[in-house]
């Protein structure tokens, strides 16, 4: 058997899973971005990123050793070449991290070069008197370094109720440790060994008792990076080379070694599954241990295995791809949650794109894994990546950012644990850090739900995927309860309640604390539209967004926490009620969002006005209620306008216009027709074309918005003549330009999915991916504009509206929409 020397060569380096320095694009790794995609024109997963410290790697990397403790703490096993090995508590609470076990103190030497017990590269186990269960491993070689140099890998105990870890005498000589899993009801822990040879390296089943330290051999299986796994009457399982099993069973100190099948059949070659030269495979077992999971590295398939079944085979069966439109994954990460989740991070390919990070979840009873998507850091602060120069650190190239600057880490996802509290850990390289990804579980609190509302936009969107239908993208958010106030004939409350698992709560009070518990949720989503509810003197209707705020920020005051409240459209019907909880959540730090879905839509052509150029006017189009859709025009204008020279200056007055004199007002000056008809020309589904708007108006209305710095909005109201939100532009040396904000009428309505998409992003995050004082102008704007309506056309002063501010949000063409469906249907 020949030993095959550590080269850096990239196939040798895939299979390490550690890569070098300057790692290049290579086929399938374009380099520029994807047009569609921005940080909000995709359900990014935003995890917090944290560096595991410096001081415990060499090349900063590491590898499957990643463990959630009982303790709720995470262990991490690090790698330093030539020098030592780490195990690194991180405490979620605190977000620090600290060693815990120092590999050659433990055991008493100070080895250097490939001497060195370099790495902690198993997947860490715990068994349930919360001790952390791993082994030492040996790095590489190099240049005029023998193999019999390292002595051979220490099996080790760590318990965190005493600091104290236990060290095992190595089992085999000059090989590594890589994996070791506990059986502790039986006093013993099982053992697989790691000779690094290739093509064909030697790795030896063994068993370890805990007590006594002896061992005892029962295979050379001969297959890379194995992991040992039991079953739920105790048996170990550990692959063997050409695909056999090697299953243990400690009742009768019998060991047979079972064929597999997969859907009846023997595994086929592309399945890597039985490689004539092994293949790394990850497995992991289910909580109740009767169902066995498994990825080869390349494969792109989840396989299960029933391991409650009789029989001297191990009938498994294919799942489905992890991701289908990969054109190539690599998947050394691989886990199962407390509550049975099966999760996998994978470095997925696809054609004429950039890799991407993504995880993929499957839960047992679903039609196939599921692609949770792309990996995106919420902190990119998290770490230098340069010195007091400027320049790039060593070992610190594994991220990069996109044009819209999004941060996401680069090659592999190295490690995964899913924790009780449904965080999911992963680890990626350069540097060595750890990301905490979280699934925020939200209180949904809406006025009314049923078919094709804002409710049913927005949360079916969580329960049956961003298709409305179960058959798109699963958001990385979903609802941990649901209230909803009103209950009309066709509610569909109590279905979706059912689907999602959640109850439905006759209180706001109990949607925020189910299970009795204070506040816990992630965040809160306020859906107030539609329903029976009054108008104001002015003709809003009165929904009861501040009195739920009211309710929300006192639970959040009662259980000394807050969460991030996202509200649907306007921030209330009125200003007054606006600037109240706008305090509010300033006043208790609670982070809040708001905003229209229109501003984030497509837009053909897909332009935006040029920021820090001065403007001199925006038309917009707009249909229907005033209230209800006239905020939208308003959001989609704001967007606009506070990218222009000096940022946003706010409203000195605005004016309501309505009937003939909307065309009598052309000739005046107070509009420019010449927009007007720039922003009809972008219509796409024009209602009476060719026909003059004097004629299909019955009763157009107009907004006249002045700002402070001179920019005048005026929004048309022309129900009749359009159904599209379309918008034109003078800037400063008088160059015109118009697009229109398309949204897609038929179900699934996509463009919710973007403003849904923001919503993930600030429940993750605690930061509004655009600015909260956009639509706390535009609610203001609203307030303003229906007092004068209701005045008859009176000028209104707004002195309340001089909300300056800067905005750093861009807009970004989305990806085309999925094919339309009737709005009468799912």
């Amino acid at each position: 058997m020949t030993r095959m020397a550590p080269s850096l060569s990239m196939g040798y380096l895939l299979i390490c899973a550690c890569l070098p320095p300057g790692w290049p694009a290579g086929p399938g790794r374009a380099s520029a971005q994807t047009p569609a995609e921005s940080a909000l024109s995709r359900p990014w997963l935003w995890s917090k990123a944290h560096a595991v410290p410096p001081e415990t790697t060499s090349e900063q990397s590491g590898y499957f050793s990643i463990v959630e403790g009982r303790d709720g703490r995470i262990y991490i096993g690090t790698a330093k070449y030539g020098d030592n090995a780490f195990l690194v508590e991180f405490n979620p609470p605190t977000g620090t991290m600290r060693i815990v076990v120092d590999a050659e103190r433990e055991i008493g030497i100070d080895r250097k070069g490939f001497a060195a017990q370099a790495k902690f590269h198993t997947r860490n186990n715990v068994g349930p008197s919360g001790k952390i269960y791993l082994g030492t491993k040996q790095g590489y070689p190099k240049a005029g370094e023998k193999v019999a140099d390292y002595l051979g890998g220490h099996p080790m105990v760590y318990d965190p109720k005493t600091g104290k870890t236990r060290v095992y005498d190595i089992p085999v000589p000059h090989q590594g440790i890589i994996s070791i899993t506990p059986d502790e009801s039986r006093g013993v822990a099982y053992i697989s060994t790691c000779s690094d040879e290739r093509p064909v390296e030697s790795t030896h089943f063994m068993i370890l008792d805990l007590a006594t330290g002896k061992y005892r051999d029962l295979l050379d299986c001969r297959h890379m990076y194995a992991f040992i796994v039991l079953d739920h009457l105790g048996r170990a399982y550990h692959p063997v080379l050409g695909g056999e099993i090697a299953r243990y069973d400690p009742r009768s100190g019998k060991l047979d070694r079972l064929k597999q099948t997969i859907d009846g059949a023997a595994p086929s070659p592309d399945s890597l599954l039985a490689h004539p030269q092994s293949h790394p495979i990850n497995w992991e077992v289910s909580p109740d241990g009767k169902t066995l999971y498994s990825v080869a590295m390349s494969g792109n398939q989840l396989f299960a295995y029933d391991l409650a079944a009789d029989g001297q085979s191990l009938r498994g069966r294919s799942l489905g791809k992890l991701i289908p439109e990969a054109s190539r994954t690599d998947c050394r990460a691989l886990c199962v949650a407390p509550d049975g989740t099966v999760w996998a991070g994978i470095n997925a390919s696809f054609k004429g794109r950039e890799d991407r990070l993504h995880l993929c979840s499957y839960r047992p009873g679903d039609p196939a894994p599921l692609d949770r998507g792309p990996i995106a850091i919420a902190n990119p602060d998290y770490s230098r990546f340069t010195d007091a120069a400027g320049k790039p650190l060593s070992h610190h190239h594994g991220v990069h950012k996109l044009p819209d600057g999004t941060m996401l880490p680069r090659y592999v996802v190295m490690g995964i644990c899913a924790a009780a509290d449904g965080t999911v850990y992963v680890t990626t390289l350069y540097p060595f850090t750890l990301h905490a990804i979280r699934f925020p579980r939200v209180a949904a609190l809406t006025t009314t739900y049923y078919h094709n509302s804002h409710a049913d936009m927005l949360l079916t969107r969580l329960a049956r995927t961003d298709t409305l239908d179960g058959r798109g993208t699963r958001l990385p958010m979903s609802m941990a309860s649901l209230y909803s106030e009103q209950n009309p004939k066709a509610d569909m409350a109590p279905a979706i309640a059912a689907e999602a698992g959640i109850k439905r709560h006759a209180s706001i009070s109990s949607a925020l604390n189910p299970g009795g518990n204070r506040l816990a949720v992630d965040g809160v989503l306020m859906i107030a539209e539609h329903g029976n509810y009054p108008e104001s003197d002015t003709g809003q209707f009165i929904f009861p967004k501040r009195r739920w705020f009211a309710e929300v920020a006192r639970e959040m005051e009662r259980a000394g926490r807050v969460a991030p409240v996202f509200f649907d459209k306007h921030l209330a019907d009125n200003f007054e009620d606006a600037h109240w909880i706008h305090g509010e959540a300033k006043r208790l730090k609670i982070p809040l969002m708001a905003g229209s879905s229109v501003p984030l839509a497509w837009r053909y052509p897909p332009i935006d006005t040029t920021r820090g150029k001065k403007l001199s006017q925006i038309v917009v189009t707009s249909h229907g209620r005033l209230d209800s859709y006239g905020i939208h025009a308003l959001e989609a204008a704001q967007a606009l306008a506070e990218r222009r020279a000096g940022g946003e200056t706010g409203v000195a007055r605005v004016r309501f216009i309505e009937g003939a004199d909307v065309w009598k007002q052309a000739g005046s000056g107070l509009y420019d027709r010449a927009l007007l008809d720039a922003a009809l020309s972008r219509q796409r589904d024009p209602v009476n074309p060719g026909r003059k708007l004097e004629e299909v108006v019955a009763r157009p209305g107009l907004m006249v918005v002045d700002y402070r710095d001179g920019l005048r909005v005026c929004v048309f109201n022309l129900e009749g003549a359009v159904r599209e939100w379309a918008a034109a532009w003078k800037d400063g040396d008088g160059t015109v330009a118009s697009t229109v904000f398309w949204t897609q009428e038929l179900r699934p309505f996509y463009h919710f999915t973007f403003q849904l998409a923001g919503v993930s992003r600030f429940m993750s995050r605690g930061v509004p991916p655009w600015p909260l004082e956009r639509t706390l102008l535009t609610t203001g704007i609203l307030d303003a504009v229906l007092v004068s309506r209701r005045d008859k056309g009176k000028v209104v002063e707004t002195p309340r509206l001089g909300i300056a501010y800067q905005s750093d949000w861009n807009w970004q063409q989305p990806p085309p929409p999925p094919p339309g469906r009737p709005i009468t249907g799912p």
